[in-house]
Protein backbone atom coordinates (compact mmCIF):
# COMPACT_ATOMS: atom_id res chain seq x y z
CA UNK A 1 0.00 0.00 0.00
CA UNK A 2 1.44 3.34 -1.05
CA UNK A 3 0.51 6.51 0.83
CA UNK A 4 1.43 9.71 -1.01
CA UNK A 5 1.13 13.35 -0.02
CA UNK A 6 0.17 16.48 -1.95
CA UNK A 7 -0.47 20.13 -1.16
CA UNK A 8 0.74 23.64 -1.87
CA UNK A 9 4.07 24.72 -0.35
CA UNK A 10 3.96 25.16 3.40
CA UNK A 11 0.96 22.87 3.88
CA UNK A 12 3.02 20.49 6.02
CA UNK A 13 3.26 17.46 3.73
CA UNK A 14 6.71 16.29 4.81
CA UNK A 15 6.14 16.84 8.52
CA UNK A 16 2.81 15.01 8.40
CA UNK A 17 4.35 12.11 6.47
CA UNK A 18 7.16 11.82 9.03
CA UNK A 19 4.75 11.89 11.94
CA UNK A 20 2.48 9.34 10.26
CA UNK A 21 5.44 6.98 9.85
CA UNK A 22 6.11 7.19 13.58
CA UNK A 23 2.41 6.75 14.38
CA UNK A 24 2.30 3.63 12.19
CA UNK A 25 5.36 2.21 13.93
CA UNK A 26 3.89 2.88 17.37
CA UNK A 27 0.72 1.04 16.37
CA UNK A 28 2.64 -1.96 15.01
CA UNK A 29 2.47 -1.11 11.32
CA UNK A 30 6.02 -1.08 9.88
CA UNK A 31 6.49 1.22 6.91
CA UNK A 32 9.25 2.43 4.60
CA UNK A 33 9.94 5.54 2.56
CA UNK A 34 9.60 4.96 -1.17
CA UNK A 35 13.33 5.47 -1.80
CA UNK A 36 14.32 3.09 1.03
CA UNK A 37 11.91 0.37 -0.07
CA UNK A 38 13.16 0.56 -3.67
CA UNK A 39 16.81 0.40 -2.61
CA UNK A 40 16.22 -2.55 -0.27
CA UNK A 41 14.21 -4.44 -2.89
CA UNK A 42 17.04 -4.25 -5.42
CA UNK A 43 19.77 -5.01 -2.89
CA UNK A 44 17.95 -8.24 -2.06
CA UNK A 45 17.90 -9.21 -5.75
CA UNK A 46 21.23 -7.84 -6.91
CA UNK A 47 22.57 -11.27 -7.75
CA UNK A 48 19.46 -12.57 -9.50
CA UNK A 49 18.74 -9.78 -12.02
CA UNK A 50 21.27 -10.23 -14.81
CA UNK A 51 21.12 -6.60 -15.89
CA UNK A 52 22.23 -5.52 -12.40
CA UNK A 53 24.88 -8.13 -11.56
CA UNK A 54 27.99 -6.20 -10.50
CA UNK A 55 26.38 -3.04 -11.92
CA UNK A 56 24.63 -1.10 -9.13
CA UNK A 57 24.99 1.99 -11.32
CA UNK A 58 22.20 0.54 -13.46
CA UNK A 59 19.59 0.51 -10.67
CA UNK A 60 18.01 3.79 -11.73
CA UNK A 61 17.67 3.01 -15.42
CA UNK A 62 16.31 -0.43 -14.53
CA UNK A 63 13.59 1.14 -12.38
CA UNK A 64 12.70 3.62 -15.13
CA UNK A 65 12.36 0.70 -17.54
CA UNK A 66 9.98 -1.04 -15.15
CA UNK A 67 7.84 2.08 -14.83
CA UNK A 68 7.80 2.54 -18.61
CA UNK A 69 6.28 -0.93 -18.87
CA UNK A 70 3.69 -0.23 -16.19
CA UNK A 71 2.67 3.35 -17.05
CA UNK A 72 3.75 4.30 -20.59
CA UNK A 73 1.32 7.22 -20.98
CA UNK A 74 2.45 8.87 -17.76
CA UNK A 75 6.11 8.39 -18.69
CA UNK A 76 5.53 10.00 -22.07
CA UNK A 77 3.86 13.03 -20.47
CA UNK A 78 6.43 13.57 -17.72
CA UNK A 79 9.40 13.14 -20.01
CA UNK A 80 7.94 14.98 -22.98
CA UNK A 81 9.46 18.32 -23.85
CA UNK A 82 6.31 19.98 -25.18
CA UNK A 83 5.62 23.23 -23.35
CA UNK A 84 8.58 22.71 -21.00
CA UNK A 85 11.76 24.75 -20.66
CA UNK A 86 14.82 23.15 -22.22
CA UNK A 87 16.53 21.03 -19.55
CA UNK A 88 19.85 21.59 -21.32
CA UNK A 89 19.80 25.28 -20.48
CA UNK A 90 17.21 25.72 -17.72
CA UNK A 91 18.44 24.56 -14.28
CA UNK A 92 14.92 24.39 -12.86
CA UNK A 93 13.76 22.19 -15.73
CA UNK A 94 16.78 19.92 -15.32
CA UNK A 95 16.20 19.57 -11.58
CA UNK A 96 12.52 18.74 -12.14
CA UNK A 97 13.40 16.17 -14.80
CA UNK A 98 15.93 14.44 -12.54
CA UNK A 99 13.52 14.34 -9.58
CA UNK A 100 10.73 12.91 -11.76
CA UNK A 101 13.06 10.25 -13.16
CA UNK A 102 14.21 9.34 -9.67
CA UNK A 103 10.68 8.91 -8.35
CA UNK A 104 9.57 6.95 -11.42
CA UNK A 105 12.52 4.59 -11.00
CA UNK A 106 11.75 4.03 -7.33
CA UNK A 107 8.04 3.54 -8.02
CA UNK A 108 8.74 1.05 -10.80
CA UNK A 109 10.93 -1.05 -8.51
CA UNK A 110 8.43 -0.94 -5.64
CA UNK A 111 5.52 -1.90 -7.90
CA UNK A 112 7.41 -4.91 -9.24
CA UNK A 113 9.14 -6.24 -6.15
CA UNK A 114 7.49 -4.99 -2.96
CA UNK A 115 4.50 -6.85 -1.50
CA UNK A 116 1.26 -4.86 -1.92
CA UNK A 117 0.48 -5.09 1.81
CA UNK A 118 3.73 -3.36 2.75
CA UNK A 119 3.17 0.29 3.67
CA UNK A 120 5.22 2.70 1.55
CA UNK A 121 5.27 6.46 2.21
CA UNK A 122 6.09 9.14 -0.35
CA UNK A 123 5.99 12.70 0.97
CA UNK A 124 5.63 14.14 -2.54
CA UNK A 125 3.71 11.72 -4.73
CA UNK A 126 2.48 11.50 -8.29
CA UNK A 127 -0.41 13.94 -7.86
CA UNK A 128 2.06 16.57 -6.62
CA UNK A 129 4.69 15.90 -9.29
CA UNK A 130 2.27 15.67 -12.22
CA UNK A 131 0.46 18.83 -11.11
CA UNK A 132 3.79 20.67 -10.88
CA UNK A 133 4.77 19.41 -14.34
CA UNK A 134 1.62 20.68 -16.04
CA UNK A 135 1.48 23.87 -13.96
CA UNK A 136 5.02 24.72 -15.02
CA UNK A 137 4.27 24.20 -18.69
CA UNK A 138 1.02 26.19 -18.63
CA UNK A 139 -0.48 23.62 -21.02
CA UNK A 140 -3.04 21.43 -19.23
CA UNK A 141 -3.90 19.26 -22.22
CA UNK A 142 -3.56 15.64 -21.20
CA UNK A 143 -3.53 16.33 -17.43
CA UNK A 144 -6.25 13.81 -16.57
CA UNK A 145 -4.88 11.31 -19.12
CA UNK A 146 -1.53 11.41 -17.37
CA UNK A 147 -3.13 10.84 -13.96
CA UNK A 148 -5.08 7.90 -15.37
CA UNK A 149 -1.79 6.01 -15.67
CA UNK A 150 -0.28 6.55 -12.21
CA UNK A 151 0.23 3.59 -9.84
CA UNK A 152 -2.52 2.93 -7.32
CA UNK A 153 -2.04 4.79 -4.04
CA UNK A 154 -3.84 6.53 -1.21
CA UNK A 155 -3.28 10.26 -1.69
CA UNK A 156 -3.28 12.58 1.33
CA UNK A 157 -4.12 16.06 0.05
CA UNK A 158 -3.43 18.76 2.66
CA UNK A 159 -5.43 21.94 1.96
CA UNK A 160 -4.22 25.34 3.15
CA UNK A 161 -5.21 28.91 2.21
CA UNK A 162 -2.62 30.57 0.01
CA UNK A 163 -2.03 33.44 2.44
CA UNK A 164 -1.26 31.06 5.32
CA UNK A 165 1.00 29.04 3.07
CA UNK A 166 3.02 32.12 2.13
CA UNK A 167 3.24 33.20 5.77
CA UNK A 168 4.69 29.82 6.75
CA UNK A 169 7.11 29.77 3.84
CA UNK A 170 8.48 33.21 4.68
CA UNK A 171 9.64 31.70 7.95
CA UNK A 172 11.53 28.86 6.27
CA UNK A 173 15.20 29.10 5.38
CA UNK A 174 14.75 27.70 1.87
CA UNK A 175 11.96 30.16 1.05
CA UNK A 176 9.52 29.96 -1.86
CA UNK A 177 10.04 26.96 -4.18
CA UNK A 178 11.49 27.75 -7.61
CA UNK A 179 8.23 26.83 -9.30
CA UNK A 180 6.57 29.90 -7.74
CA UNK A 181 9.39 32.45 -7.62
CA UNK A 182 8.21 36.00 -8.29
CA UNK A 183 9.05 39.54 -7.27
CA UNK A 184 5.78 40.24 -5.45
CA UNK A 185 3.56 38.43 -2.99
CA UNK A 186 0.37 39.05 -4.96
CA UNK A 187 1.72 37.03 -7.87
CA UNK A 188 2.91 34.23 -5.59
CA UNK A 189 -0.49 34.05 -3.88
CA UNK A 190 -2.23 33.82 -7.25
CA UNK A 191 0.17 31.05 -8.27
CA UNK A 192 -0.50 29.12 -5.05
CA UNK A 193 -4.25 29.39 -5.60
CA UNK A 194 -3.95 28.22 -9.21
CA UNK A 195 -1.73 25.31 -8.17
CA UNK A 196 -4.17 24.29 -5.44
CA UNK A 197 -7.06 24.40 -7.91
CA UNK A 198 -5.11 22.09 -10.22
CA UNK A 199 -4.38 19.73 -7.31
CA UNK A 200 -8.11 19.62 -6.57
CA UNK A 201 -8.84 18.85 -10.22
CA UNK A 202 -6.23 16.10 -10.12
CA UNK A 203 -7.60 14.66 -6.89
CA UNK A 204 -11.04 14.42 -8.45
CA UNK A 205 -9.54 12.64 -11.47
CA UNK A 206 -7.92 10.08 -9.16
CA UNK A 207 -11.20 9.57 -7.31
CA UNK A 208 -12.95 8.99 -10.64
CA UNK A 209 -10.47 6.15 -11.15
CA UNK A 210 -11.59 4.62 -7.85
CA UNK A 211 -8.52 5.72 -5.89
CA UNK A 212 -8.73 7.11 -2.36
CA UNK A 213 -7.99 10.80 -1.83
CA UNK A 214 -8.04 12.05 1.77
CA UNK A 215 -8.52 15.82 1.99
CA UNK A 216 -7.28 17.36 5.22
CA UNK A 217 -7.47 20.88 6.64
CA UNK A 218 -3.87 22.05 7.02
CA UNK A 219 -4.95 24.87 9.37
CA UNK A 220 -5.43 22.36 12.17
CA UNK A 221 -2.72 21.96 14.80
CA UNK A 222 -0.09 19.32 13.91
CA UNK A 223 -1.51 16.95 16.53
CA UNK A 224 -5.10 17.36 15.34
CA UNK A 225 -4.01 16.96 11.73
CA UNK A 226 -2.24 13.69 12.55
CA UNK A 227 -5.22 12.37 14.49
CA UNK A 228 -7.56 13.21 11.62
CA UNK A 229 -5.27 11.41 9.18
CA UNK A 230 -4.92 8.43 11.49
CA UNK A 231 -8.68 8.17 11.77
CA UNK A 232 -8.91 7.95 7.96
CA UNK A 233 -5.83 5.80 7.33
CA UNK A 234 -6.12 3.15 10.07
CA UNK A 235 -9.07 1.30 8.45
CA UNK A 236 -7.12 1.05 5.17
CA UNK A 237 -3.89 -0.55 6.42
CA UNK A 238 -3.24 -4.14 7.42
CA UNK A 239 -0.98 -5.36 10.19
CA UNK A 240 1.64 -7.86 9.06
CA UNK A 241 0.92 -11.49 9.92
Amino acid sequence: MIIEFAGIPGSGKSLLATRLKQKLADAGYPSDWLRTAASSALEARQGSIRFLINRPDRNGIYGIGLMAQQAPAMMAHLLGAQGQPDARTDKRALKTLIRNLEMMAQSGIVARYVAPDQIILNDEGFLQRITAHFFSSGDLAGFEDCLADVPAAVTVYVRLPAAESLRRIRGRQKGVPLLFRSTDDATILAQFEAFDALLERGGTALENRGMTVLRLDGQQSPDDLLERLWHDIAPLVQKPA
